[in-house]
């Protein structure tokens, strides 16, 4: 089955990840020559436009030459106002193209002018006439707001005469820039533009300033300078180009949309990328063949011959293995010889688990025959002797022996060997030891309260001692009362401590005298980590609390 979690979905996927890069680098190269194939194509229209742009780079070249012209000859500008505004009418007349010819001052003050009621205003071209100033030759720059024509033109001054910061007068030619926003024929051109070196547009016509075609142009000229530009460009989705007019610092940019897509464009394009991939996967599953007869099909075959080993049979070499590798062929050879030997060792631990079990049995039994053996002759000893005192130590020695024994009957014969039910051993001490007291049995009722709770095996011992001597404690103080209620009780508590509690709701306060019981269950209890309380008011009340990270007890489910 194939599945990424399978041998073969695996090594499909290393495969694929393996040839990647041959993959990658076969369809960059398509999609280069995709891309290449469509500059080429754009290439042909951009050749068509920057034709069409060279006639309007000319008329730029042509504003500046007339301009640098009519400053060379500064003899109009002697003859007074009348003359010089006839010579400006003159030349107005002869350079029709242009908006208006005058002559400015260092203000830009109009002295004289092609047109008269132009004399004596301030042109808008101040920046220019300092240009001028400063390079001593013709400035050119676009003035969105002319004061004298009512649309936005291309002016140029030059200085008359001396050059420098000597010159007082200076020529001042304008055109009106619509005619260079002219659209190229015989393309889908959409829009023209004129803009600064910094890629701030001046002047725009066939777009809409809120549309997202002129923001994708501000996008574009915001994101490289137009002086690297030398091929088409993209421009969202249109394509444009630029062309610089003369050396005035000002560009035009004029730009297209892509012709329709044909059928043959379409299948190029297509084909050019489809082809790397076409490749890289017949290379993936010529692979990924190989490897499914020469590897995957063998290892399946090893793993059922593995799972028939497991289950103790003998089989045949599989069909599969004929294309095997000789590894492959090897492993199982060798699966079959540690099989062999396999099923040999675990005939004999089989053996040796045997033996072993009937040892620890008879270990165990032997052990409580003996705990028995002892706690009788202590109770012959405790019934024999006259003397009150050491009938009474006899009789503890005798439970405690008892406690020994039940501990070693709860480790051993419930076969865990990892811990031991508190719940459980608590139990039978709290019964065995009230039914060892003969006849004070009959007057003391046992209330057992247990919820089941774990503990380590290790610590079997200390609890059943913790728990005998405070039961065993609580037992000689309700001697000799009349009728008695005995109350044990194991809780689990939210925390995760175990808490043993012993009281009895019959006994009142009263002092006691110290008994070896006490100094029992302290010590039994440090070398587990168990804290004891006990009541003040009620010297009889034992509570037991093992924590659960020093005594690594755990509650089991109820």
């Amino acid at each position: 089955m194939f599945s990424l979690h399978s041998l073969r979905g695996r090594m499909a996927l290393l495969l694929g990840a393996a040839l990647l890069p041959m993959g990658l680098m076969t369809l960059n190269a398509g999609l280069r020559a995709a891309t290449l194939a469509e500059a080429a194509s754009q290439g042909e229209i951009a050749a068509h436009v920057q034709e069409s742009m060279l006639q309007r780079e000319r008329d730029v070249v042509r504003l500046r030459t007339v301009t640098r012209t009519i400053a060379a000859n500064s003899t109009f500008a002697r003859g007074g106002a009348a003359q010089c505004n006839s010579v400006m009418n003159t030349l107005g007349k002869e350079f029709a193209e242009f908006a208006v010819v005058t002559i400015l001052d260092r203000g830009s003050r109009i002295v004289c002018a092609s047109r008269p009621d132009a004399v004596g205003r301030v042109a808008a071209s101040g920046g220019l006439v300092e240009a001028a100033t400063a390079s001593g030759d013709v400035a050119i720059g676009f003035v969105p707001a002319p004061r004298i024509s009512e649309e936005p033109v291309l002016a140029a001054v030059a200085p008359i005469g001396a050059a420098g910061s000597a010159a007082r007068l200076f020529v001042g030619v304008t055109r009106t820039s619509a005619p260079l926003l002219a659209r190229a024929s015989g393309v889908d051109s959409v829009f023209a533009a004129l803009t600064d070196s910094n890629g701030r547009v001046l002047q725009v016509s066939g777009l809409d300033v809120q549309g997202e075609d002129y923001r994708a142009l501000i996008r574009t000229l915001a994101a490289q300078s137009l002086r690297s530009r030398d091929a088409p460009f993209r421009v969202g989705n249109l394509w444009a180009v630029t062309a610089e007019l003369a050396d005035a610092d000002i560009y035009l940019v004029e730009g297209w949309r892509r012709p329709p897509l044909t059928a043959g464009s379409v299948a190029r394009t297509v084909w050019a990328i489809s082809a790397p991939v076409l490749v890289w996967l017949i290379a993936v599953l010529a692979t990924w063949f190989a490897v499914e007869i020469y590897i995957a099909r063998p290892l399946t075959a090893l793993e059922l011959l593995a799972r028939a080993y497991a289950r103790g049979e003998d089989t045949t070499t599989p069909e599969s293995f004929r294309n095997a590798p000789v590894e492959i062929s090897s492993l199982r050879r060798t699966l079959a010889a540690m099989a062999k030997t396999l099923r040999g060792r675990e005939h004999r631990l089989a053996e040796a688990l045997q033996e072993e079990r009937a040892l620890l049995r008879e270990v165990n039994h032997r052990v409580n025959n003996n705990l028995q053996l002892v706690a009788s002759l202590l109770s012959i000893q405790s019934r024999a002797t006259t003397v009150e005192q050491q009938a009474v130590g006899l009789a503890r020695a005798h439970d405690r022996i008892q406690l020994l024994a039940l501990a070693h009957n709860q480790i051993y014969g419930s076969g865990q060997v990892h811990d031991v039910r508190v719940d459980d051993l608590a139990g039978e001490i709290a019964r065995a030891l009230t039914a060892a007291r003969g006849a004070n049995t009959g007057r003391i009722v046992l209330n057992l309260d247990m919820q089941p709770a774990h503990a380590p095996v290790d610590h079997a011992v200390p609890l059943a001692f913790l728990i005998g001597e405070s039961v065993s404690q609580a037992l000689d103080m309700l001697e000799g009362a009349e009728r008695a209620t005995l109350n044990v009780a194991l809780h689990c508590e939210p925390n995760g401590d175990v808490t043993f509690t012993v009281s009895s709701p019959e006994h009142g306060p009263r002092k006691v005298p110290a008994s070896p019981a006490k100094r029992i269950i302290e010590a039994f209890a440090r070398q587990i980590g168990v804290t004891v309380g006990y009541d003040p008011q009620d010297p009889l009340s034992v509570r037991l609390v093992m924590k659960m990270a020093s005594a690594e007890v755990e509650t089991a489910p109820a």
